[in-house]
């Protein structure tokens, strides 16, 4: 799957990391990697930013569904 992403900006929803709001996001090609309510393990995180994936949130509160 992550060779489909090739040319793709990756980023990676997590909760403590820089607001979407503040972050200049490629509009061209971006892809969004999402967890579940345990986030990312340290492996996975480990990985993400081995392809340069970059961390944001979607803000200050936690929603679930």
């Amino acid at each position: 799957m992550l060779a489909d992403l090739e040319g793709c900006t990756l980023y990676w929803l997590e909760a403590d990391a820089p607001d979407i709001r503040s972050i200049a996001l490629d509009a061209r090609a971006p892809a969004f990697v999402l967890g579940d309510h345990l986030g990312f393990s340290e492996a996975v995180r480990g990985e993400l930013s081995r392809l340069h994936a970059l961390p944001m949130s979607v803000g200050p509160v936690e929603l679930y569904t």
